[in-house]
């Protein structure tokens, strides 16, 4: 109706990609009936399979889409972002989704959650990273990292897993997605949970990017960006 060329996206179900224009001016947008999300990031709150009033902790809610998601799936979010700016867009987003009652915002530093452990059913780690799967979209980006940062952000990444296996529930789920592929962020962090947080095992992922415990999208070859997620279940 708004006469701009569209097709369904074969990543994700709930996408439509659009051939040109302003997404933000659709009138499905400006009335909370739609965001602008690449197909990528339509993946992660459906790969946590929450239940309808589940009690999910997003770890690193800024902006809040991912956050924004999870509420419309039905479950009721806790989204923690240590950056006052982008935690006020998120409470943004819940006002303009109209999602206020199931999406609650709190600035706070996510690696000391105001939540008592265990009591999250699901948890996601949207974390800090490089963003090297984003310079299709945001080729800037390549100078705001240096190689040598990337230690420091995966012990940041582990932190936050860390973290998020504390407050959920023994039979709860975490998901954790960074854009971006160097092995250190990626499957290293991954592996280094497993390692050294006790009671962790992959788990499948849920929605469109299953059934695997973790998957790794690349622009040539996915036409989105180059986001990696896997998911984890905390067995005791």
């Amino acid at each position: 109706t708004a006469g701009i060329a569209a097709s369904p996206s074969p990543r994700s179900p709930d996408c439509v990609l659009l051939e040109r224009g302003d997404p933000g001016a659709l009138a499905a947008v400006r009335e909370g009936r739609a965001v602008v999300q690449d197909p990528a990031s339509a993946l992660v709150a459906p790969a946590l399979d929450p239940n309808p009033g589940d009690l999910v902790v997003d770890l690193c809610a800024g902006p809040g889409g991912k956050a924004g998601h999870l509420a419309a799936l039905g479950a009721t979010v806790l989204a923690v972002e240590p950056q006052p700016g982008r935690a006020r867009l998120v409470a943004d987003t819940a006002r303009r989704l109209q999602l206020e009652g199931r999406l609650h915002t709190v600035a706070a530093d996510s690696r000391a959650l105001p939540l008592v452990p265990g009591r999250a059913d699901a948890a996601l780690v949207d974390a800090p990273c490089s963003n090297l799967g984003s310079l299709r979209r945001r080729p800037e980006a390549r100078w705001r990292h240096q190689p040598d940062e990337i230690e420091g952000l995966a012990a940041l990444q582990l932190d936050l897993v860390r973290a998020a296996a504390e407050a959920v529930r023994p039979g709860g789920s975490i998901v954790y997605s960074v854009c971006t592929w160097t092995a250190r962020e990626t499957d290293g962090v991954v592996d280094a949970a497993l390692a050294t947080i006790p009671g962790l095992e992959p788990a499948p992922l849920g929605g469109p990017a299953g059934p695997g415990a973790s998957r790794q999208l690349w622009p040539h070859r996915d036409d989105s960006d180059g986001l990696f997620l896997a998911r984890l279940r905390k067995i005791v």
